[in-house]
């Protein structure tokens, strides 16, 4: 009955989902996971561990909306680094990149 209320018939709206990929929102860029299904964010450190850098990896899509996202979350006083491939973030920011991203359904 959910579905009527829409304007769908229930095959129609079953279908629907399942071409729009509804457990993913239609965004400019795609965060694969890792073999052990983890995301793909990860901690470098350099001079000592004195200066820690979160990197994010297996992106595909636009580069520029991604940064774009790290941004909202992480603050736009950071600088991010698009190397090939990897974004680079400066500090330590991989609880609350994880958590926006498997918000957003990734």
């Amino acid at each position: 009955m959910a579905n009527r209320s829409r304007g769908l018939s229930g095959y129609l709206f079953r279908r629907f989902l399942s071409t729009t990929g509804s457990t993913q929102p239609s965004l400019a860029f795609k965060i694969e996971r890792t073999r052990s299904q983890n995301l793909p964010i990860y901690l470098d450190y350099k001079k000592g561990r004195t200066q820690c850098k979160t990197i994010v990896r297996k992106y595909k899509g636009d580069a520029t909306v991604l940064a774009s996202h790290i941004k909202h979350v992480v603050g736009t006083h950071h600088l991010i680094k698009m190397k090939a491939s990897t974004l680079e973030v400066d500090g330590d920011h991989l609880d609350e990149l994880k958590k926006y991203f498997e918000k957003l359904g990734f």
